[in-house]
């Protein structure tokens, strides 16, 4: 079995980046899923580890808000790789 190193420099990227063209609808639909109903799990997508090798995942969001204003602040996810 082939050991791969993952590039884990993030910085100045954007999660979509690393989502395959033809699933950033599935994502976009994901994250608007959570916005309006506080938490949502994704439909299955690919996740690029590195140049053309993806990973098959799924993400779980939850939207947190401030309790003294009641806006949205932020949305925490986790991503489970699926195969």
């Amino acid at each position: 079995m082939k050991c791969e190193t993952i590039d884990m420099n993030f910085s100045e990227k954007n999660f979509r980046d690393y989502v395959h063209p033809n699933d950033i609808s599935l994502i976009t639909r994901h994250f608007q899923e959570v916005i309006e109903k506080g938490e949502a799990k994704s439909s299955i997508y690919r996740f690029c580890l590195h140049d053309d090798v993806y990973a098959f995942v799924n993400t779980q969001s939850k939207l947190f808000s401030n309790t003294n204003t009641g806006k949205s602040e932020s949305i925490i996810s986790t991503h489970t790789i699926v195969r």
